[in-house]
């Protein structure tokens, strides 16, 4: 009994495949984790089959003109935490990098040195 995908045999003999047989020769090439070419070239067919079976497969599962899903959401608040920075001897502690604009800080550290 030959146990052989039909996919397979399709594309040995240059037969179109079904969207269910593109989808199942495009997992069986990701299920062998060898390049989309060397899996091809090694079942005896061209890569640019399994390209657009693979192109197929992604549009199946994206389609476009599809009804866009919303999904709710709750955007919950980050808590700060208070910011360290430390350069050399000069230690500078803010108590959250969001009151601190990274202008300020930077000519705080650059009046810092200048003054050692």
């Amino acid at each position: 009994m030959d146990c052989t995908a039909l996919w397979l045999t399709k594309a040995h003999h240059h037969i179109p495949w079904t969207p269910s047989e593109a989808c199942e020769a495009v997992a069986a090439w990701q299920a062998s984790g060898q390049s989309l070419r060397e899996f091809a070239t090694s079942h005896g067919f061209t890569w640019q089959r399994l390209a657009r079976a693979k192109a197929r497969v992604l549009k199946m599962e994206h389609p476009t003109g599809a009804e866009p899903i919303f999904l709710p959401v709750t955007v919950a608040e980050v808590p700060t935490a208070p910011a360290k920075l430390t350069i050399g001897a000069l230690t500078i502690e803010v108590a959250s990098l969001e009151v601190v604009s990274p202008t300020w800080l930077a000519q705080l550290i650059a009046a810092c040195e200048s003054s050692r």
